[in-house]
């Protein structure tokens, strides 16, 4: 295990500051698993928090995980149960997912929770290790993976500043926190209803009119086609006819180097779908023009775990606001482009549909890494509307996606005031006013 921080590092903290190990300002609870055979352990009413669960919650709250146990099983394990506003830390496979519990609830061995005393509060403690994560992981130790024993999460020192400053500090970081998720969440709410409209449209065929109104429910003519019903003067074809398909480049680890291009990667493709930021790697390495990712490409993850399988073949739009001039598409993502002024938006929510995601899993192969055939795209029939539908739903699509980008805009600039302020707060840098 690497050296733990001692009191000598700390000589430049503020004076009214303390030095003090986590074991004196939180309880630390350990936690358990029931026996997967014995079924009455499992199904029951006490939420069951594992470092997956974690790694999932993007808020700074959690309330449950995928699973929960009963009280059978709580009593017939390591599980300890905790109060709300304790602080849940991953600290096995891997160190550093932290949330605060929203209610009384327990973890497995993959976890600890730290129950604040009197002199701290949850969130300052979940501001102090979302600070202090690398070095968390530092003090893991094992061959196969990273792991922190309750006993050296104890013994781990920071400094503290009195109460009513942890108080004051935890707001100014809460209420950039607060607007950043309010923003993700009506993101969410915008993209439900261009999902809702392109469903009602192209699915449901009650796109309007040229009165205006609903065109299946209004009597509007369908004929037969190889996939069902068709609205009259559409037709089937195969998706590979209105896009390009653009395998994105190999590289080697050597390419992955400081520079003012980046790739990006798998991981900026969310399980479900839909793009985050949390994907670049900076890279030296050859690409090919067609290779460089423009504003406005889908993204198509083009490899899985096999256990999971709910990543590949599943589409997310590049905005193109990065700090780098170039980014490249790495070997695990295809990228999709419309040919010809082909609705971008209408093939994105189609790559979006359950539908698609079948038809990809149909063209995927591997024992342990599954891989997206060439053809997925190419080959996917689909039906394809008359072109006025199309350039009616571009219309009313690029309102609701021109809102969601000036959010994410938003959320970006308050990340990255907030991850600025961080680490100044959590040092005593930067003093806050303190409250009443």
């Amino acid at each position: 295990m690497n050296s733990n921080k001692n009191k000598e590092d700390y000589e430049e903290k503020p004076e009214d500051w303390d030095i003090r190990s986590i074991g004196e300002v939180a309880i630390v609870v350990g936690g358990g698993t029931p026996s997967t055979k014995i079924g009455k352990f499992w199904n029951g009413t006490v939420p069951w928090i594992t470092p997956k669960d974690l790694s999932k919650n993007m808020q700074k709250y959690i309330s449950r995980g995928e699973r929960n146990i009963s009280q059978d099983g709580l009593c017939h394990s390591n599980a300890k149960l905790f109060p709300e506003n304790s602080v849940i830390v991953s600290t096995r496979a891997p160190i550093g997912y932290v949330a605060i519990s929203k209610n009384e609830m327990t973890v497995n061995q993959g976890c600890h929770a730290l129950i604040p005393k009197e002199s701290t509060t949850a969130e300052y403690l979940y501001y102090l290790i979302k600070d202090n994560v690398h070095y968390l992981q530092l003090q893991g130790s094992g061959s196969t993976f990273g792991e922190l024993s309750g006993k050296n999460l104890k013994e781990l020192i920071f400094i503290f500043p009195k109460k009513i400053e942890q108080q004051s500090i935890a707001k100014i970081l809460s209420d950039l926190d607060e607007k950043i998720e309010l923003n993700n969440k009506m993101n969410k709410t915008l993209e439900n209803i261009a999902q809702a409209i392109f469903k009602r449209w192209f699915i449901d065929f009650e796109f309007p009119n040229e009165n205006g109104d609903p065109y299946k429910s209004s009597g509007g003519e369908m004929v037969e086609s190889e996939l069902g019903m068709i609205p009259k003067g559409w037709y089937v074809d195969n998706l590979g006819k209105f896009v390009e398909v653009v395998k994105g480049c190999s590289y080697n680890s050597i390419d992955l180097k400081p520079s003012n291009t980046a790739l990006v990667t798998l991981k900026s493709i969310n399980r479900g779908g839909g793009f985050n930021k949390n994907g670049y790697k900076e890279y030296v390495g050859k690409y090919r023009d067609n290779q460089i990712v423009k504003e406005g490409d889908i993204l198509l993850a083009q490899t899985d775990l096999t256990q999971n399988g709910d990543v590949i073949g599943r589409p997310a739009f590049f905005h193109g606001k990065t700090i780098y001039s170039k980014v490249i598409a790495s070997l695990d993502l295809q990228i999709i482009r419309p040919s010809n002024g082909f609705s971008k938006y209408f093939v994105f929510y189609l790559l979006e549909t359950d539908l698609f995601h079948e038809h990809a899993l149909s063209y995927t192969n591997g024992t342990t890494v599954l891989h997206l055939d060439k053809n997925a795209v190419s080959e996917f029939r689909c039906i394809i509307p008359k072109n006025e539908i199309l350039d009616l739903f571009d219309a009313s699509i690029s309102q609701i996606l021109r809102l969601e980008n000036n959010n994410l805009k938003e959320v970006n600039h308050l990340t990255e005031i907030r991850d600025l302020l961080l680490p100044k707060l959590m040092t005593g840098k930067i003093r806050v006013p303190l409250e009443d």
